[in-house]
């Protein structure tokens, strides 16, 4: 309910955005990221309601969390490369805008802390759903997610942080 509410209050508030008024370069700003924020917040979301399901019922949870996380992340990827331009071409917005600047920093530290508790999550559910051949214990499964996960995690801080100082 939750995740098809926010996906549709994104896609109208986006259709309005860019439907309103002719959108130039120069007027873009990091505020354009806010409507996929509450899409975003479902991984998070998944991350915490997960660990308190059944495996059947984890696993779906867990899939829709991924999902509309990478989700808000491609669309703030897509955002950062206008943003990136209007700061190349334009410069730095005034002085009274500039603290807006730090939106950019959010999706990718949504996205990490997602990831990070749904990959806890499901290294706990993931035992149920073992089909992999030549796994011996299916509890090894929790180290390899663990060593993607961080580093996912750092790739992911790493370009906060390029957002930031850019």
């Amino acid at each position: 309910m939750y995740v098809a509410f926010t996906f549709t209050v994104a896609v109208a508030q986006y259709s309005y955005l860019f439907n309103a008024k002719q959108q130039t370069l120069q007027t873009m700003t990091p505020a354009w990221i806010l409507p996929i924020f509450p899409v975003m917040l479902s991984g998070t979301f998944a991350s915490v309601i997960s660990g308190t399901q059944t495996p059947n019922n984890a696993l779906p949870i867990l899939v829709t969390g991924i999902t509309f996380q990478g989700l808000g992340m491609l669309v703030a990827i897509f955002m950062y490369g206008p943003y990136m331009a209007r700061l190349m071409i334009h410069g730095l917005p005034d002085p009274n805008a500039r603290p807006g600047m730090f939106i950019a920093v959010g999706p990718p530290s949504f996205t990490g802390l997602a990831l990070l508790g749904m990959s806890q999550n499901f290294g706990d559910i993931y035992p149920a759903y073992t089909t992999i051949s030549g796994v011996a214990h299916p509890g090894d499964h929790r180290g390899c997610l663990s060593l993607g996960n961080g580093f996912c995690r750092r790739v992911l801080v790493g370009h906060g942080i390029l957002v930031l100082f850019a």
